[in-house]
């Protein structure tokens, strides 16, 4: 869903902005899949946080002994 999100939502819209519309041609198609790259990459780095902090909390209410 992310890569979905991260590529698609993001990425292939802003290529075609800076591609196309701001007339950047092959460069804003890299920056534009470039940006989707980084969405995808915050993603995945918010996902692995949040599993993280939910096994660090679990940890920390097991009770000892």
């Amino acid at each position: 869903m992310r890569d979905l999100i991260g590529y698609g939502a993001i990425g292939l819209p802003a290529a075609g902005l800076l591609g196309y519309a701001a007339g950047l041609h092959t460069l804003g198609i890299r920056l534009g899949l470039l940006t989707g790259l980084a969405a995808t990459a915050i993603l995945l780095l918010r996902r692995y946080t949040a599993s993280l902090r939910a096994q660090f909390t679990a940890q920390q209410t097991v009770p000892a002994g």
